[in-house]
Order: structure tokens, then sequence, then C-alpha cells
């Protein structure tokens, strides 16, 4: 990434996933293996339930 945008070298970086309902099993799954491609790159993904939880890899944690 720092290649085609070299202004953007040593800035963290993150991805957010909103979502109405919380995932089903094999969505999250999908979504665990998007996050272990993108921490190689130092992107850090987030997945965000509405008005409820966070589901975080591996887990799922209740945020205020």
């Amino acid at each position: 990434m720092v290649s085609e945008h070299p202004e953007l070298a040593d800035k963290p970086a993150r991805i957010e996933v909103h979502c109405a309902h919380v995932p089903d099993p094999r969505a999250i799954e999908l979504l665990g293996m998007i996050y272990d491609q993108l921490a190689f790159q130092e992107i850090k993904m987030e997945v965000i339930v509405k008005d409820r939880q966070t589901v975080e890899r591996d887990s799922v944690e209740t945020t205020n």
C-alpha cells in the first residue's frame, strides 16, 4: 500500500464493517480470514453491530 500511497506511510489504518445484526457463524469465519490477511498489512478491522456489539476475531464482545 505504501508504494501506491507514500503519504500514508506510518499512519494507522482501520476498516470498520457496520452490521444491523450479529453475523452468522459462516460470515464470522470469513471476517476472521479477512482480519488475518489485513493484519499482515498492519490494517486493523472491526465489525460493529448496530446498537449492540463489536465482533472481534474469535469472539463477540459487548461494547457501550
